[in-house]
């Protein structure tokens, strides 16, 4: 499996329960020749949620774009940067996970 991840819509914005959300496009590849249920994790803070497929299956050499939006609170950030990371396995190979580091964005705090 591969993971490559990318930064939709700009920085963050306020949904209508005002808390923060950034956007990302997860980009799946099955490298198996079988086909492989994925799952989606993202860890780095307790405080976030995530809205999107958490599962996907994916035949043999597949690959896909999986929109992903993350929530906070903004009581929750700690700063306007948050290290995050995605997490992918299988439940074919669950041990063996891809990981791909990023960042939740949210506003300037002065």
């Amino acid at each position: 499996m591969a993971l490559e991840i990318e930064r939709d819509r700009g920085l963050f914005r306020y949904n209508g329960s005002k808390n923060i959300e950034n956007s990302y496009l997860l980009n799946l590849t099955n490298k198996a020749t079988e086909m492989r249920y994925a799952f989606i994790h993202v860890s780095g803070t307790r405080d976030i949620n995530m809205s999107g497929l958490d599962e996907v299956k994916l035949r043999a050499g597949e690959k896909r774009e999986i929109p992903i939006i993350l929530e906070m609170d903004p009581a929750s950030l700690r700063g306007e940067v948050t290290n995050i990371t995605f997490e992918v396995s299988t439940s074919e190979e669950p041990e063996k996970r891809v990981a791909a580091p990023t960042t939740f964005l949210g506003p300037v705090f002065r």
